[in-house]
């Protein structure tokens, strides 16, 4: 991830512990990090590759929230995320449950207000699919890292505005 991107999640998980009081580990706002070979535990349950930019991600934090997003990955130190966010559950729960159209190769890392998957393609880059547009595709970042920034600086965004 660009220093960029490191810098505003520092911040907002700061802020996020702050208002809740807690410490990391505490199980709210970010997870602990993850080893390679969970990482590569779960590329293999979804028999796909991660990009680089997620499995640092997944290395550092493990999952996380950014304002009302749930950023998925892997964590047994968010419980108050459950099991059923994790990268694995919710890829699953998209391509199997629902049986969303076109995402047999993403892998979900968020989902918007209305129960949109957002997912990586294969070749790293973020969209949405929204069913109410038929299942349109709509790019949210050429990367894992720039969907996380746009995130990240649109809440910095509207902290300031609200001060």
């Amino acid at each position: 991830m660009r220093e960029e991107t490191r810098k505003l999640l520092h911040e907002s998980i700061a802020s996020c512990l702050r208002t809740l009081d807690c410490r990391p580990g505490d199980g709210f706002c970010v997870g602990l990090g993850v080893s390679d070979d969970i990482i590569k535990g779960m590329e293999d349950e979804l028999g796909l590759k991660f990009s680089d930019d997620y499995i640092e991600f997944l290395r550092c934090y493990g999952e996380t929230s950014i304002s009302s997003y749930r950023i998925y990955g892997y964590s047994v130190s968010v419980p108050m995320h459950g099991e059923g966010s994790t990268v694995v559950s919710q890829t699953s729960y998209y391509r199997v449950f629902q049986e969303w159209p076109g995402i047999a190769d993403w892998y979900i890392v968020s989902e918007d207000f209305c129960g949109n998957p957002i997912g990586c393609k294969p070749d790293g880059s973020v969209w949405i699919s929204d069913h109410d547009a038929g299942f349109e595709e709509e790019k949210m970042g050429d990367s894992f890292d720039d969907f996380l920034y746009n995130l990240l600086l649109e809440e910095k965004e509207l902290e300031q505005e609200g001060e």
